[in-house]
């Protein structure tokens, strides 16, 4: 427990610490001199922990993420697309896709904030014999920094990311997922 305690202080000064040091990057007039990029692909690399079951074992996901950038006034935007994810631990290997919903708000030229809402259905395949395949729905949620490097190159991180998945064969799942990744505007 103390490890995760400590992992969570460490997102939380790197959070503070970049918030802190992007708003000194803010034009004079208080406006964002981002250039406007109409569009996003994202991946993104994830560690699953699950909460609500101990007997479910953690994995790790990877996410493809293909967004369009919709502004809504000078410092915020929503984004929207749709995000492909495959799941793997040592029980079964979970295939998702569903629509992606971000509000963004740019804190400085080189910093923004996003608060996501993925929710989406869920394909699982289990390597046990066992098990029968099945389906399910649930939804992923998150608040990510997303830093803007070298005018189109974003890397995104994410302290604070929880998953959750239901089907009436797997029960309810509830998972933290911290993440991190990269992407390319267009």
């Amino acid at each position: 427990m103390r490890r995760h305690v400590h992992r969570s202080r460490l997102w939380c000064a790197i959070v503070l610490g970049l918030v802190a040091f992007s708003s000194t990057a803010r034009a004079e007039d208080g406006s964002s001199s981002t250039p406007q990029r109409r569009f996003g692909v994202r991946s993104t690399v994830v560690s699953s922990h699950e909460i609500s079951r101990k007997e479910v074992p953690g994995g790790t996901a990877v996410e493809l993420d293909l967004l369009v950038r919709l502004r809504t006034s000078q410092r915020t935007r929503i984004d929207l697309g749709l995000e492909g994810r495959t799941y793997t631990n040592i029980d079964a290997r979970h295939h998702s896709l569903g629509p992606i919903v971000e509000g963004v708000i740019e804190a400085s030229r080189y910093f923004e904030l996003t608060f996501t809402l993925a929710p989406h259905h869920t394909w699982i395949d289990f390597k046990s014999p066992f098990w029968e395949d099945t389906r399910a729905f649930g939804a992923r949620t998150a608040m990510n920094g997303q830093l803007i490097l070298v005018d189109r190159v974003v890397v995104i991180f994410s302290p604070l990311a929880a998953n959750l998945t239901r089907s009436d064969s797997v029960r309810t799942l509830f998972q933290w997922e911290p993440r991190i990744g990269a992407g390319l505007l267009f």
